[in-house]
């Protein structure tokens, strides 16, 4: 079964767990929009165990729709001790609503159990963070500090949680984990957090660029850390979080498939030969091919994993083997700079030499040789 299958499967699972308790749903608005999901219609958003996000629209008119049917065990019980996250988030849409006119306004939620609930709320038009560019740093930056004067904060924040309008002004849509200090703005750690999390959120070169730009704008309506220290904690962060993502290259994703050795890239093919690399063991080819898809998500210039598993007892890594030339000792400039993005990413090579490299049509040092790839 492949992963659209899956993410189908997923989805109607979901659906199906919070229809089973329909009689008990009052609000006309989500009745109708868990009748369309239930005939498949809607565009998936955002989908896990847990929770389902979908895009419908009825009478003309866009809705984000959320069910949220967790299948942990434990669910329920989470349910009694604390408010029910759908709920949460219902409430802070509205409290947020009435300081930052902004913020929707037409707010459906309603909880079935102490583990199914449902919300809905008007689909906003704007950009979220993963599209920003230098130009709209200032309004960024100047409403993230107005969110924070207004007591918001959000400890799991993430650059495609933010929205800008098309009047400029920033929107906190995803309220799943978000505080709101009542009465008073939000505290130094949550602020400093917030923008570690946001700057963390984006790879080396518009960290450096829109990030740096947003600090300063933030800084002429808050204090804050200053840029430097602030684009530090922010990098460390995004190793922390892609270390933990790179797990995702070893169980049945979108990209990848478990196979009966080992596993396989199945979309997001790259480009280039494949080069199939012997490894000693095949924890070592494992740990290889978790390590190079690690710097892929970093964006650091290395060949791109294809497999790794055991084959009539040998294990191998393979890997895709971009164009290029073999790096001589005439390269040693682009070798170094590229052994030191490794470096400065967490990473050391043993024993590197310009061997170890290609040189690509830009002139940039790419890994070719991962055998002694390891972090430092």
């Amino acid at each position: 079964m492949d992963y659209a299958c899956d993410v189908h499967r997923l989805a109607q699972q979901i659906v199906e767990r919070v229809a089973a308790k329909v009689d008990q749903l009052q609000d006309p608005l989500l009745r109708q929009l868990l009748d369309a999901s239930a005939a498949d219609q809607g565009l998936v958003l955002r989908l896990s165990a847990r929770r389902l996000v979908l895009k419908h629209e009825i009478d003309g008119k866009p809705w984000i729709f959320k069910l949220d049917s967790p299948q942990r065990s434990f669910e329920r019980l989470r349910g009694r001790l604390r408010q029910p996250s759908l709920l949460r988030e219902a409430d802070h849409l509205r409290q947020l609503g009435l300081k930052f006119p902004a913020m929707p306004v037409e707010i459906h939620a309603e909880q079935l159990d102490a583990a199914n609930g449902l919300l809905a709320r008007p689909w906003v038009e704007g950009r979220r963070g993963d599209v920003w560019q230098v130009e709209d740093a200032e309004a960024i930056g100047q409403g993230l500090a107005l969110l924070h004067q207004l007591g918001w904060s959000d400890p799991d924040l993430a650059p495609a949680d933010l929205l800008l309008n098309e009047h400029a002004q920033l929107l906190p849509l995803d309220l799943g984990h978000a505080l709101l200090h009542e009465g008073r703005p939000a505290p130094d750690k949550a602020r400093f957090r917030d923008l570690q999390r946001l700057l963390g959120g984006w790879a080396e070169a518009q960290r450096l660029t829109l990030g740096a730009a947003i600090v300063e704008s933030y800084r002429e309506q808050q204090d804050c850390l200053p840029t430097e220290e602030l684009l530090h904690h922010a990098k460390v962060w995004r190793l922390e979080i892609l270390r933990r993502q790179s797990r995702r290259c070893l169980r049945r994703t979108r990209d990848f498939s478990p196979t009966e050795h080992g596993v396989e890239r199945v979309e997001d093919l790259p480009d280039g030969q494949p080069q199939r690399l012997p490894c000693n063991t095949e924890a070592h080819a494992k740990r290889l091919y978790r390590l190079l898809y690690e710097l892929e998500l970093l964006e650091l210039p290395a060949m791109r994993v294809l497999s790794f598993g055991k084959d009539q007892q040998q294990a191998f890594l393979e890997i895709a083997e971009p164009d290029g030339r073999a790096a001589t000792a005439a390269d040693a400039t682009a070798v170094d700079i590229a052994i030191a993005r490794l470096n400065n990413s967490g990473f050391a090579l043993e024993n590197a030499k310009p061997l170890d490299f290609l040189i690509d049509q830009d002139g940039h040092a790419v890994l070719a040789k991962p055998l002694g790839l390891k972090r430092s």
